[in-house]
């Protein structure tokens, strides 16, 4: 599914405008990155956990040259699962025939 898919479902559902649908998509994306680059957990229940996590500075290897290489610190964005979707996902398995 697609953002343009959201945006059209969202229209027909709450009877608006697609301009409105993808303004409100848009808005709601936008406080969601806002809170992640503040560094707060944004927390979404029945659907799930958004949360930056920093990462500490660590050796790896250069996969072509095999030279050891520095990875200097950063910051990495994770997404939990709440349970009541993963119940909801793992009772609503389509049959693969």
């Amino acid at each position: 599914m697609r953002s343009t898919d959201i945006i059209t479902e969202l229209s027909d559902k709450e009877h608006i405008s697609q301009q409105h649908a993808a303004q409100f998509l848009n808005s709601l994306l936008e406080i969601i990155q806002n809170g992640l680059m503040a560094g707060e957990r944004v927390n979404l229940t029945g659907f799930g956990t958004f949360e930056v996590l920093n990462t500490k500075a660590r050796i790896g290897t250069n996969p072509h040259t095999k030279q050891k290489i520095r990875i200097p610190p950063g910051r990495r964005i994770t997404f939990r699962t709440a349970r009541i979707l993963k119940t909801l996902l793992q009772t609503k398995i389509p049959d693969p025939d």
